[in-house]
């Protein structure tokens, strides 16, 4: 029997990921990670967790307001580090701490998408990934499945044989 731990990671940032010596994707500093219990579920990915957990730049609007939260709030993490590192810009730099927590937490704006020349179903995964609501957040299989048919489209070799999806499920 395969045993499934929902662990959520509350600090998913560009410092916290790096490569080992093969090249592979490598998660480090596990500090906030927290496992998430199946007998402390309020309702679908919602949990009693501590507010305002992480790096405030990637945090999730729930993780912020205090409100109930489980696994999308890493899902909204990634989301902004993908537009990061396909921006080659630093996500919220121009805003100061206060103008952050108004305009991201509170009005729900994120850093523009539209005037960038990326595939549109990258754009879409994007804008879903970091929805202000966390049932619209893809989960994070789907997110991977994704990117590995999206690169493999696109010649790029990925060591894994889970991608089973289209590239045309973010539309």
């Amino acid at each position: 029997m395969f045993l499934v731990h929902s662990i959520i990671f509350r600090d998913l940032k560009p410092d916290n990921i790096g490569l080992d010596f093969n090249h592979n994707i490598k998660l480090f500093d596990f500090g906030l990670a927290k496992e998430l219990k199946k007998e402390q579920r309020i309702e679908e990915d919602k949990y009693h967790n501590s507010a305002k957990t992480g790096t405030k730049r990637y945090m999730a609007p729930e993780v912020y307001m205090s409100n109930l939260y489980g696994l999308p709030a890493d899902i909204y993490s990634f989301s902004v580090i993908l537009w990061e590192m396909l921006s080659l810009s630093l996500p919220y730099a121009k805003m100061d701490a206060k103008e952050h927590v108004h305009q991201t937490f509170e009005k729900g704006r994120r850093p523009k998408v539209r005037s960038f020349n990326w595939p549109e179903e990258v754009k879409s995964l994007i804008k879903k990934g970091w929805s202000h609501e966390p049932v619209h957040r893809p989960k994070m299989d789907s997110v991977y499945n994704f990117l590995a048919v999206f690169l493999q489209s696109r010649g790029w070799i990925v060591n894994d044989t889970k991608a089973q999806i289209s590239c045309d499920a973010f539309d």
